[in-house]
């Protein structure tokens, strides 16, 4: 397993390690996704072996670029498995940097055979199809597209707002989906999970297909798609008649939207709600539970409201689900709360 892992990072491991070196770096951070934490023993002993430095295995939960920002206590942080964030805060705020200064982003290419599920997705599909995956298996898209052009599917490909990768969806930013849903009759998109897909579908209101490398089948979405939106017209509905609010403020640089906070405290107290700032690096239900609130509106990562509302004793909802509650928007312009 470890010859396999780290081979999936190289060459931009090498590179960064190299760097790491030549700096002489003492201390290095190392944040891995959830999925890929249980190598982290096994990458902490290759870059020390590389580059001399301590390594230290940062085991808060991570799930995107958005998490990566600077640790003062850190030379530098190796943030494996996503690209940088197009146009994310550096040091002092500047911005276009695709992340903190001290952040090496690390790509993971996993060795996938794709034949298969993609055979599988084929016959499910209508073209033009848009094809979309995750930074994960972007390496993968190259191959997904020549076997679709070869079946006469008509694939295209657009560009997202937040990596500015072609055919890269975040569960925050679903634009390079929504770029091409007046040109696409489907869409593939070549991962794992229903999570992207399901954004995907509903930013787009095109049918998916998934197709997974992991498994070598190919599926549809609607079923979880249609879950999603009774739960969140619930949501909605229990959260008609809050009075005390709760407005989450994301403390991560990539998730950190203080202005669009700040405006949801406006709107709630001009409705006549009591409204209150909650700020942290990452929020849970232990977090909120004890703090008295009716309803909490997210303004920090999209899948907060999206994907772990059911966690929580109270309402979570995105800015454009509060309009629905507020009576400002209706339910069928519902719209998916992204960040960028």
């Amino acid at each position: 397993m470890t010859e396999d892992f780290i081979g999936a990072l190289q060459p931009a491991l090498d590179r960064a390690c190299a760097a790491l070196r030549k700096q002489r770096c003492r201390l290095v951070g190392i944040q891995l996704p959830d999925g890929l934490r249980l190598h982290g023993r096994e990458l902490a002993a290759h870059v020390e072996a590389k580059t001399g430095a301590r390594a230290a295995i940062l085991v808060e939960m991570c799930c995107g670029a958005c998490m990566a920002e600077c640790q003062p206590m850190f030379d530098f942080i190796l943030h494996v498995a996503h690209d940088g964030l197009k146009g994310a805060a550096g040091p002092r705020g500047r911005r276009g940097s695709g992340g903190p200064k001290n952040v090496k982003f690390i790509p993971y290419r996993p060795a996938l055979d794709v034949e298969k599920c993609l055979q599988a997705a084929l016959p499910l599909l209508r073209p033009p199809v848009g094809v979309l995956s995750t930074s994960t298996h972007a390496h993968l898209l190259p191959r997904a597209i020549r076997l679709l052009k070869d079946a006469g599917l008509d694939p295209i490909v657009a560009t997202g707002k937040r990596t500015g990768r072609r055919g890269i969806v975040l569960g925050c930013d679903f634009s390079a989906a929504r770029k091409l849903s007046d040109r696409a009759r489907s869409f593939l998109f070549l991962g794992s999970g229903a999570f992207h897909p399901v954004g995907v579908e509903l930013a787009a209101g095109k049918p998916v297909v998934g197709a997974d490398p992991y498994e070598g089948t190919a599926r549809t979405f609607s079923g979880e798609k249609d879950r999603i939106l009774r739960r969140r017209f619930a949501a909605i509905e229990l959260a008609r008649g809050a009075k005390v609010f709760g407005v989450m403020l994301g403390i991560y640089p990539g998730q950190a939207r203080k202005g669009l906070a700040l405006s949801i405290m406006k709107l709630l107290t001009g409705e006549g709600k009591e409204a209150r700032l909650l700020a942290a690096r990452r929020f849970g239900p232990e977090e909120v539970a004890h703090l008295g609130f009716d309803a909490l509106v997210s303004t920090a990562c999209s899948r907060i409201a999206l994907d772990d509302t059911a966690r929580y004793p109270v309402p979570v909802l995105s800015l454009p689900e509060l309009e629905i509650a507020l009576g400002k928007r209706k339910w069928e312009d519902y719209e998916l709360d992204e960040l960028g």
